[in-house]
C-alpha cells in the first residue's frame, strides 16, 4: 500500500517508497508528481480493458486485473504450456487532497495510467482589525 498523505515527501523518496512496496508484483508501477496532479503508470501487458477496474474506497484507491484462464480444446495436447495461467493483479495506494470527480483512467499499449487531479488548497483568509 502506497500513502501520497506527505505533501513534504521528495520525489525521490516517493520512488524509494514505491520500490520498497510495490516492484515484487511483476508489475511495473510509476508515481508521477504532475504539479497539480498525480499520475500512476502501471504495467499491465496483456490485460482488456474489460478485466482491469479502478476503484477509490475513501481514501484506498485499488488497482486490480484478472484475467481468466483459457480452455484447452479436445484433443489438443501442449508439450508446453505457459501462457495458460490465471493471471492477477492488485495494489492499494492511500490517497488524499484528491479531487475525485477529475480521476481519469485509460488503457494505452498495455500501461494503465490513472491521473489523481490535486485539490487546490484554500488561499487563507485574511481579516484586518481596527485598532481601538
Amino acid at each position: 500500500m502506497f500513502r501520497f498523505t506527505t505533501p513534504t515527501l521528495s520525489l525521490i523518496d516517493t520512488f524509494r517508497e514505491l520500490d520498497r512496496q510495490t516492484f515484487s508484483d511483476g508489475f511495473p508501477t510509476d508515481i508521477l508528481d504532475l504539479g497539480d496532479a498525480y499520475r500512476i503508470d502501471t504495467e499491465l501487458p496483456g490485460f482488456k480493458k474489460e478485466e482491469i477496474k479502478v476503484s477509490l474506497e475513501g481514501k484506498n484507491l485499488t488497482l486490480s486485473a484478472t484475467t481468466e484462464e483459457e480452455t484447452v480444446a479436445e484433443g489438443v495436447r501442449y508439450l508446453s504450456r505457459q501462457r495458460s495461467a490465471k493471471r492477477s493483479f492488485r495494489k492499494t495506494f492511500i490517497v488524499s487532497n484528491i479531487d475525485k470527480t477529475g480521476i481519469a483512467v485509460k488503457l494505452e499499449n498495455g500501461i494503465l495510467s490513472v491521473t489523481l487531479p490535486k485539490i487546490k488548497p484554500a488561499e487563507p483568509e485574511v481579516t484586518e482589525f481596527p485598532i481601538a
